[in-house]
């Protein structure tokens, strides 16, 4: 059954790969075999193995995600699985959010990411299209309308490219954490009153770690989940079961 889950020799793209959930996700599938490459919005790639191959790119940017995927083909020859990882959040009142927030929120969490699974699945010969969701893709939050609105657009988005890649041999699905320990959650983890209130209502009792997550990547990065398509697996310690 081991080799179900072999993914040894694929090529395999994860973007905001250099720190974070991104960083674990890139090491476990060059732990696992894979060869790898990683785009990032910084020059500094972080101590990465140096056989992961690396380069800059600001998603924001249309004119320089453009050739993203060409660029790993160059280096690798071919693509296999994409993991759609890189993303912002900001936390603001819905009466002071601007436009220019709202449209790099957009550009980035949603806009980069059909861009690069749509070149992506151009030149894929079968593969796995994994897009990083979140518990904020099934429910509303304070201070949170426009990353909520582009993980809920998100949700939409595996649907239907599920729809129309699976007949061409490509899995599109979702990993979709819950509150995880990262930088993105530091203000929460420094706050113990409020952090103590957070896990209170984790029915695992405590917050998710990137390791948590690599289960599910490595399951739907593999054969293991060939008749897999179009949906999203939280990983929240049961946040959202309560």
């Amino acid at each position: 059954m081991n080799h179900l889950f072999d993914i040894s020799g694929r090529v395999a793209l994860v973007t905001g790969g250099r720190r974070g959930i991104g960083r674990t996700m890139a090491l476990a599938l060059h732990q696992a075999g894979a060869k790898v490459a990683v785009v990032a919005k910084s020059s500094d790639r972080c101590d990465l193995p140096t056989d992961i191959f690396y380069f800059q790119v600001d998603l924001s940017q249309r004119k320089e995600r453009l050739h993203v995927i060409e660029r790993v083909v160059e280096h690798y020859g071919h693509l296999d699985i994409l993991v759609n990882n890189a993303g912002i959040i900001h936390s603001q009142n819905v009466l002071d959010y601007t436009p220019d927030i709202w449209d790099e929120l957009l550009a980035v969490n949603l806009t980069a990411v059909f861009e690069l699974s749509q070149s992506a699945a151009r030149v894929m010969k079968g593969g796995k299209i994994i897009q990083m969701g979140s518990i904020s893709s099934f429910s509303g939050a304070r201070n949170m309308v426009g990353y909520a609105s582009v993980k809920h657009g998100l949700i939409g988005m595996i649907k239907c490219l599920s729809n129309e890649l699976m007949p061409l041999g490509i899995n599109v699905n979702g990993i979709a954490p819950g509150l995880i320990e990262t930088e993105m959650q530091q203000s929460l983890m420094s706050d113990k009153n409020r952090l103590k209130e957070v896990v209170g209502r984790i029915p695992a009792g405590r917050l998710g770690t990137p390791n948590d997550l690599i289960g599910a990547l490595l399951f739907l990065a593999s054969d293991a989940s060939q008749y897999v398509s179009g949906t999203s697996i939280l990983i929240d310690g049961g946040w959202c079961g309560r």
